[in-house]
This record gives structure tokens, C-alpha cells and sequence, in this order.
């Protein structure tokens, strides 16, 4: 096709580029970069090893070949040969759970800091005689309806909280070690200590 021909297409196609992109913005907000990433599995640890030790000798399949091979390798691996991953496994899990404990006490500051600051300014604008000017009462109502969704937000991130605390376990000694994934995940237990679940 000459360039005449294709541009309708073209244009067609940069429209629908800028239209999906606006559509994408609003569906799917930004990812919180200070949010910490998620640990990953014995598995996934085990193949960054694996894909080090492959280096150079990439079989022919490329990627998904070398993921068969790692796959096959991990299955035919004893409970003893996996044992160091799902320690490391272990360590980023309550690592990533001590670090998503301070995310949230600092999302918690911040809501609390700025419910703070917005009842900072009710009480300033009553203690200025409660005058008001036309169109500042619905500035009011909307610092109202600010309040109250930081207060419902708060809420919800405190009754997550609770209920991640409630699967927690609590071992009684320090040098107890105990290998449990949770969620949709498959339980590996050795808890050498007595122990108590919230």
C-alpha cells in the first residue's frame, strides 16, 4: 500500500492508542512505589540460582525451555537440597511482613496526620466567629466528605491488619524455626518449639 493508503489505518490506530491509554489511566492507578514487592518462592529463588548456573549454556527452546529444565530439576530435588530455599524463602517473608507492618503504620500517620490538619482548619475557621463567605460552605462539606473517607479508609486498613495478625504465629523461643506459607499456598512445617496460634 502506498502511504496514502495506509494513513486512514494509521490515524484509526493513534486515536485508539490515545483512547486506551486514558481508559488504562483511570482502570489501573500507578503501583505505590514505596509499597514493599512481595517475597518471592523457594521456586523462584531456586531459579535465579539456576538460571546463573545456565548461563552460556542456554538450551536451544530459549526462556521456556530453560524454565522446563529448572522445573524438572526442582521436582527431582530432596526435601534436604530445597531446604536452603525455603529457608531464604522464609527470612524475605518476615522480612516483607516486617516491612508491610511499617508501610502501613506510615499510611496510618498519614491518614491521621492529614484528618489532623483538615480538623486543625474546622476549628480555626470556628474560632474565626464562624464567618463565612458564599461558596466556602461547600468547601466545608467537602472537607466532611474527606474526613469521612480517610476515617472509613483507616478502618479498613486497621480490620486488615487485625485479621494478619490473627494468622500469625507466635513461637515461644527465638531460635525456633518454623517454614509456613500461607495464603493459597501449600504448608511445609518443622516447628521445633512449642508454639500458640491467635
Amino acid at each position: 500500500m502506498s502511504e496514502e493508503d495506509k494513513k486512514p489505518f494509521l490515524d484509526a490506530s493513534s486515536r485508539d492508542r490515545d483512547r486506551y491509554k486514558r481508559e488504562m489511566a483511570i482502570y489501573k492507578p500507578a503501583r505505590d512505589e514505596s509499597k514493599p514487592k512481595r517475597p518471592g518462592t523457594a521456586f523462584m529463588l531456586f531459579m535465579v540460582d539456576f538460571r546463573k548456573e545456565m548461563a552460556g549454556k542456554e538450551p536451544e527452546g530459549g526462556v521456556a525451555a530453560l524454565a522446563k529444565l529448572g522445573g524438572e530439576r526442582w521436582r527431582n530435588m530432596t526435601e534436604d537440597d530445597k531446604r536452603p530455599y525455603v529457608e531464604r524463602q522464609n527470612q524475605e517473608r518476615v522480612r516483607y511482613e516486617s516491612s508491610m507492618e511499617d508501610y502501613r503504620r506510615k499510611g496510618q500517620q498519614a491518614i491521621a496526620a492529614q484528618a489532623g490538619g483538615s480538623a486543625e482548619g474546622g476549628n480555626a475557621t470556628a474560632a474565626g466567629g464562624g464567618k463565612r463567605e458564599e461558596g466556602e460552605s461547600g468547601d466545608s462539606d467537602a472537607s466532611l466528605q474527606a474526613q469521612q473517607a480517610a476515617a472509613q479508609q483507616q478502618a479498613q486498613q486497621q480490620a486488615v491488619a487485625a485479621a494478619a495478625a490473627q494468622q500469625q504465629i507466635h513461637l515461644a523461643a527465638p531460635a525456633t524455626t518454623a517454614y509456613l506459607l500461607t495464603g493459597s499456598g501449600a504448608v511445609y512445617s518443622q516447628i521445633q518449639a512449642p508454639y500458640s496460634w491467635n
